[in-house]
C-alpha cells in the first residue's frame, strides 16, 4: 500500500465518526460508491490496517483518563535514571566533595534540582495510578510472553510490520553482543617552527622530521623531552626540509618557543582493540518495544486486563468501515473481498513491480524488496480482489 501512514490516519479519522453522524447521510454516501456484494466483515479481515487503527484509538481512549500522570512519571524516570542530563549532574554532584559545597554553588543548585526531580518521582510512583501502571508494564513487556507472542503475530498487530514466529523466536529472552572498540591513537610530528628571542629580531627555525609513520622505520629525526616536565620538549633533531637531507638541530631554553601557527602533527589509530560484551534481556526486545506499547491498556486500579483479548475484542462496526472504503480504500485499490478461481488468473495489482521481486533469489534482499513495493495505485479505477493463497490483489 502506498504511503500507509497517511493512509492510516484516513482511516483513523473515519473510525471515531460516530454512527449516528452518518445515518442520516448514510445512502447518499455509499450510492454508486459500493460493489454489489461488499460486506464489511470481510473487507476489514482482508485489510488489518483497519483493525490495527481501531485498537489503538481504543486503546489511546481507555489510557487517556491517567495520560497525563503517567507520561509525567516516564518524563521525571527518564531524567532522574536514563537521561545523559541525569548522568552528567550526578558526575558534577560526585565532585562536590573535591571542592566543598561553599566553592561550588552552582553544583548545590543541580544538585537541588535533581533531588527535587527524585522527590517528584517518588510521590508519583506512590499512587495507586502509577503503581498499577508499573506493574502493568512490566507484567505486559517482561513477563506474560503467551499474550505478547499473540500480539507479535496478529494480523492487526506485529504482522503489520513483518513480524513472524521466526522472528519471535530472536525477541523474547534474548542476549545481544555488542562490541566495544577501544583505540589507540599516535600522534606523528611532521614540523616543528621555533622561534628564538634571544637577538635584536626574532629568528624562526623551521625543523622537519617524521617521528615514525607508518611505521618506527621510517622514523626521521628525533624529539627528546625534558627530565624534570615529561610534557616539555627540551631539544628537536630533525632537518632543514622534507627532502630529510640537511641536518638541523634546537636546543630549547627560555629564549626560545615553538610557534603554534606553523606546527603540523597528524594522528593516527596505532591499534583497535575490541571487546565483545553479552547482555541478557528478559522479555521482549527493548528495541521492539515502541511497536507493542500502543497495544497496552494500561492497568487501572483493581484491572487485570489480558491485552491481547482485549484488543480481539474491539469491533468495527459496518457503517464506518463501509465509509473508510468510500473514503479511502476504494481509491487506493484497496481489495475488498476474496477472489474466486477464474480472478486469481487476472492482472495482478503492481504486477510488473511484484515480477521483480519474484525473480530475485529468496533471502532477506527479496524480502526488503517486497517490504518496499510500491505502485501507483491512486486513484483506482478498477476493483481489487484478493487471492486468499498468495495474498496477491487481483483485479476484478
Amino acid at each position: 500500500m502506498k504511503n500507509l501512514k497517511l493512509i492510516l490516519s484516513a482511516v483513523a479519522a473515519t473510525l471515531v465518526v460516530g454512527c449516528s453522524d452518518l445515518a442520516v447521510n448514510e445512502d447518499a454516501a455509499y450510492a454508486g460508491n459500493l460493489p454489489s456484494n461488499f460486506d464489511y466483515k470481510t473487507y476489514a479481515e482482508i485489510n488489518p490496517a483497519l483493525k490495527f487503527a481501531a485498537v489503538t484509538q481504543a486503546v489511546a481512549d481507555y489510557n487517556a483518563e491517567y495520560a497525563e500522570t503517567i507520561k509525567t512519571r516516564n518524563i521525571l524516570n527518564r531524567d532522574v535514571n536514563d537521561s545523559a542530563a541525569s548522568k552528567i549532574i550526578a558526575a558534577i554532584v560526585r565532585a562536590q566533595a573535591a571542592c566543598g559545597s561553599a566553592e561550588c554553588p552552582a553544583v548545590d543548585s543541580l544538585n537541588g534540582v535533581m533531588q527535587a526531580k527524585k522527590d517528584s518521582l517518588a510521590a508519583l510512583e506512590a499512587t495507586e495510578a502509577v503503581k498499577a501502571y508499573i506493574a502493568d508494564s512490566v507484567n505486559f513487556f517482561l513477563t506474560d510472553s503467551a499474550s505478547m507472542y499473540l500480539l507479535f503475530t496478529a494480523p492487526w498487530g506485529g504482522s503489520l510490520k513483518g513480524y513472524n514466529d521466526s522472528v519471535w523466536a530472536k525477541s523474547w529472552n534474548v542476549t545481544k553482543d555488542t562490541t566495544i572498540y577501544d583505540t589507540t591513537k599516535t600522534t606523528h610530528i611532521f614540523k616543528l617552527a621555533v622561534v628564538d628571542k634571544s637577538g635584536e629580531t626574532p629568528d624562526t627555525t623551521r625543523v622537519y622530521l617524521n617521528t615514525g609513520f607508518p611505521t618506527a622505520a621510517d622514523a626521521k629525526g628525533k624529539i627528546t623531552y625534558s627530565d624534570t616536565d615529561p610534557t616539555k620538549i627540551a631539544a628537536v633533531e630533525g632537518f632543514t626540509d622534507t627532502t630529510y637531507e640537511t641536518p638541523v638541530s634546537v636546543t630549547m631554553d627560555e629564549n626560545k618557543s615553538f610557534l603554534p601557527k606553523l606546527r603540523k602533527d597528524t594522528t593516527v589509530i596505532g591499534k583497535i582493540d575490541s571487546t565483545k560484551i553479552s547482555t541478557h534481556y528478559d522479555g521482549l526486545d527493548p528495541d521492539k518495544l515502541k511497536d507493542f506499547k500502543i497495544f497496552n491498556f494500561v492497568n487501572k486500579p483493581g484491572d487485570n486486563i489480558n491485552d491481547y483479548e482485549r484488543a480481539e475484542s474491539v469491533e468495527l462496526d459496518s457503517t464506518t468501515t463501509t465509509l473508510q472504503y468510500v473514503l479511502v480504500g476504494k481509491l487506493n485499490g484497496w481489495a475488498y473481498r476474496y477472489c474466486d478461481e477464474s480472478e486469481i488468473t487476472h492482472a495482478r495489482a503492481c504486477d510488473e513491480s511484484i515480477k521483480k521481486c519474484e525473480m530475485m533469489e529468496a533471502g532477506s534482499l527479496q524480502d526488503l524488496c517486497f517490504k518496499k513495493l510500491k505502485c501507483d495505485l491512486y486513484p483506482a479505477t478498477k476493483l481489487y480482489c484478493k487471492n486468499k493463497a498468495t495474498g496477491y490483489s487481483h483485479e476484478i
